[in-house]
């Protein structure tokens, strides 16, 4: 994550020299986390806010169980192989995110199938997911480094990926913390819920720091 984070600050560095607002949600919401970090650790202060939706975290017992299972190399070797060549299953899958598939947007399914259908994409994955415990407890050694960042937690009630039991905790990292839920809404309110999901970003983001 680390690497990630390195990264996405240094097309950061290029494309917003000046203040800026980090959105990130799921793998995204703790790569998020991790650049906040990385701008604490050089003194960096352009970051004004953070809006994490379902960040990664290291308390959501799903990720904690399931990563390690699948980065299993035996468990691994045999998902690399068949995984990409099931695109015709790729579709459950997208839908098990969703609290109510009946409200995924039109063309969703073939949008996140081209992603996946990129060359590597899966070995990419696969690799987030044999260093992700590790990841994930070196980002809680840094989250009292975001203490002071003005943040924003949207959660689905119905989060199947990342549960609504982890951001307690998560949140009580944060002196300036805003916490909204959606009820019946999965992983990605901002695609099942996106009047409401845009109403608590904007709110959140016109009240003054």
């Amino acid at each position: 994550m680390r690497a990630v984070a390195g990264r996405t600050l240094a097309f950061i560095d290029q494309q917003a020299p000046g203040a800026f607002d980090l959105l990130g949600t799921s793998h995204g919401g703790a790569i998020a986390m991790w650049v906040a970090a990385l701008m604490a650790e050089r003194g960096d202060r352009r970051l004004q806010r953070l809006i994490l939706s379902a960040p990664a975290n290291p308390w959501s017992p799903h990720g904690r169980i399931l990563a390690p299972f699948v980065a299993q190399r035996p468990v691994s070797v045999a998902l690399r192989s068949t995984l990409p060549r099931v695109s015709f299953a790729w579709g459950f899958f997208i839908r098990r995110l969703y609290a109510n598939p009946d409200r995924m947007p039109s063309g969703t399914i073939e949008g996140y199938s081209a992603a996946l259908a990129v060359e590597r994409s899966w070995e990419y994955g696969f690799r987030v997911l044999e260093t992700w415990l590790e990841d994930l407890e070196m980002l809680k050694t840094l989250l009292p480094t975001l203490a002071d960042v003005p943040t924003l937690l949207v959660w689905g009630e119905a989060d199947p990926a990342v549960y609504l039991e982890s951001a307690e905790p998560l949140r009580e990292y944060f002196r300036n913390c805003e916490y909204a839920t959606l009820p019946g809404v999965g992983h990605l309110p901002y695609e099942e819920a996106p009047e409401e999901f845009n109403r608590i970003v904007t709110e959140f983001l016109r009240r003054p720091i």
